[in-house]
């Protein structure tokens, strides 16, 4: 008995030490993407102004940028701002392990529909702006936004008219959803309409079939 004591602390102990570990390089591994993303959006706003600057000095480059710019609102491609709601969304007090009060994929895509169905012109969940190809999953008991962590209290905001996005939501199939979860698991939700909010540009996403030309075309 005392040696199975003895081995059952050691486990317990290594057990901690790894989940220490774990726990630090997940952290270190948040700062990293943390500090690339900025950088990211430093050297994206560095481009368009370049961009904009070489077009504009052409009427055919200032058309060019305009077409330009409506694709990138379109793509969630460049940062917004505008009036609009911010819904907010939490797990209930005290939720443990198990899917019981707790808030699912699910549950922020059925919201972020039912604001996009409303009339919102630019959506993000916890600062993760959603763009065509972004994707709101469950991996293990982790909730990710173009494949990044997010967390409870999960704030959606979308940019349009206000009264327009509470009423849409408040008599979608989503606001129903969540009034029952409320009252029946404890998950809590509020939404508070904004003057003014501001959403960032998406992750620019990778080519998965361009790529540059090798060669100058030749002929008419």
């Amino acid at each position: 008995m005392a040696v199975g004591a003895t081995q059952v602390r050691l486990a317990s102990r290594q057990s901690a030490a790894t989940k220490t570990a774990l726990v630090a390089q997940v952290q270190q591994a948040e700062t990293l993407a943390g500090g690339l993303s900025r950088t990211q959006d430093t050297l994206r706003t560095q481009v368009n102004d370049r961009r904009q600057a070489q077009l504009s000095t052409t009427s055919a480059g200032a058309a060019a940028n305009a077409a330009i710019a409506q694709l990138e609102l379109l793509t969630a491609g460049t940062p917004v701002t505008g009036p609009g709601v911010t819904i907010t969304v939490a797990d209930a007090p005290g939720t443990g392990s198990g899917t019981q009060g707790r808030v699912e994929d699910r549950d922020l895509q059925a919201v972020a529909n039912a604001l996009w169905a409303a009339g919102a012109e630019a959506v993000s969940v916890d600062g993760e702006r959603l763009g065509p190809g972004t994707a709101i999953r469950t991996a293990g008991e982790t909730i990710l936004v173009d494949f990044r962590p997010v967390t409870s209290p999960y704030a959606v905001q979308a940019i349009g008219s206000t009264n327009a996005l509470e009423t849409g939501y408040a008599s979608s199939d989503a606001g129903a959803q969540l009034s029952a979860l409320q009252q029946v698991e404890g998950i809590t939700v509020t939404v508070a309409g904004a003057a003014h909010l501001q959403l960032a540009a998406a992750s620019t996403p990778l080519p998965d079939h361009a790529g540059p030309l090798s060669s100058r075309r030749s002929g008419g």
